[in-house]
C-alpha cells in the first residue's frame, strides 16, 4: 500500500489519515549469557552489546514507566526505544547491568518474587530431561489424574523431546502441583538437575537490590509464582498479582508499578485486577509498535532474538520512526 507523498504503510497503524501517529517500540528479554539456550530465550554478551551500540546511536531510548504518559500526551520523541527483561534471571545482573551502564540505556526487569534465588520450574525440567536423556531413563510420571510414560512414541528420546513433551503439561498445573512432578521426576531420573554457570536462576533479595541500585534498572512485578492467569480464579489471580508486587516492595522499599503478564497472558480479566491493584502499567508478549491509543495495561513488546548487531539494526528500523 502507498501513502500520498510516496510513503510506505507499515503493519503496526501508525498511519491515520495520511500522518504518522507517534509510537515507540518496545523490546523485551529474558537473558544475556554466553553457552547454549534449551529454550532460545538469550542473547549472547557479545550480540547484547551490539544491539545496545544499534540503540545508542539512532535511537531514543526511555524508562519504560515514561511511556504511557508520553503516548497519551503525543510528546514523546521520535524513535523512542524501551528495554524490558521478564523473569529476572541473575543475568540481567551479571552481565546485561554493566553492558546497560556502559552504553547509558534504561531498563525494566519483571521478576518473578516467589522464585527468588531459584531456578524457574521450566529450567529445572530442562536439567532433568538432559539428565534423563543422558540415562536413557525409561519412566511413568503421574501428572493429575493421568500418567505419562516416556519415550513417548513418535517422539524423539532427547532432552529437546522430553521438554517439548512435558512442558505443556507442567505449565497448565498449580505451582504446588508442578513442584510435586518435578520432585517425582527427580526420583524417576534418578540424579538431580544438571549444573549450570550458577546464572540460570532468578536473582536473590541481595542480588535484586544491587539491580535496582541507582535509576538504570527499574523493577517490576511478573506475579508469584508465574502461572497462565487465565486458567486461575479471579481470587487467584489477585493473589498471584498483588502478591509480587507486595513482595518485591517489601526487598526493594520501594514503590513497583509496572507488571507483566506470564506468557502474555491476559485473559480472564487480569488486565482489570492489574488496574485495581495500582499499577501504573502492564505489558504483553504481542508483537507490535506502542501508539497513542495503546492500552497502557496492554503495552506489547517485540522479542528480540540473538542477533548480531546489523541485523538487528535493520530489523528495528523498519518500526522506527521515519
Amino acid at each position: 500500500m502507498r501513502i500520498p507523498g510516496g510513503k510506505t504503510a507499515r503493519r503496526s497503524g501508525q498511519w491515520l489519515l495520511g500522518k504518522v501517529v507517534q509510537h515507540a517500540v518496545i523490546l523485551g528479554y529474558h537473558r544475556v549469557i554466553d553457552g547454549p539456550d534449551p529454550y532460545r530465550l538469550g542473547v549472547s554478551p557479545e550480540r547484547f552489546a551490539e544491539q545496545l551500540a544499534v540503540l545508542a546511536g539512532t535511537t531514543h531510548p526511555l524508562p519504560l514507566e515514561k511511556l504511557p504518559e508520553l503516548l497519551a500526551s503525543g510528546r514523546l520523541p521520535k524513535r523512542t526505544v524501551a528495554v524490558t527483561f521478564d523473569d529476572g534471571y541473575a543475568d540481567v545482573l551479571h552481565h546485561a547491568k554493566p553492558l546497560l551502564a556502559r552504553f547509558g540505556i534504561p531498563a525494566t526487569m519483571f521478576v518473578i518474587s516467589g522464585a527468588l534465588g531459584r531456578e524457574p520450574w521450566w529450567d529445572r525440567l530442562e536439567g532433568l530431561a538432559s539428565a534423563a536423556a543422558a540415562r536413557g531413563c525409561r519412566f511413568t510420571l503421574p501428572i493429575g489424574d493421568s500418567a505419562f510414560k516416556w519415550p513417548v512414541k513418535g517422539v524423539t528420546s532427547s532432552k529437546e523431546g522430553l521438554c517439548r513433551a512435558l512442558y505443556p503439561k507442567l505449565r497448565a498445573l498449580s505451582s504446588g502441583a508442578r513442584e510435586v512432578v518435578l520432585d517425582q521426576l527427580v526420583q524417576l531420573v534418578g540424579v538431580p538437575p544438571e549444573t549450570h554457570d550458577g546464572l540460570q536462576r532468578i536473582v536473590t533479595a541481595d542480588e535484586l537490590r544491587r539491580l535496582a541500585d541507582g535509576d538504570l534498572v527499574q523493577i517490576g512485578a511478573h506475579t508469584v509464582s508465574h502461572p497462565a492467569l487465565s486458567g486461575l480464579s479471579a481470587e487467584r489471580q489477585r493473589a498471584e498479582i498483588a502478591g509480587s508486587r507486595r513482595d518485591l516492595q517489601a526487598v526493594l522499599e520501594r514503590p513497583v508499578t509496572g507488571f507483566s503478564y506470564p506468557f502474555g497472558d491476559t485473559g480472564a480479566g487480569a488486565e482489570t485486577i492489574v488496574q485495581e491493584e495500582g499499577f501504573h502499567y502492564a505489558c504483553e508478549s504481542r508483537n507490535a509498535v506502542a501508539w497513542r491509543r495503546t492500552h497502557q495495561f496492554a503495552l506489547p513488546r517485540f522479542w528480540v532474538p540473538n542477533w548480531d548487531g546489523q541485523r538487528f539494526a535493520h530489523w528495528l528500523e523498519r518500526w522506527l520512526d521515519d
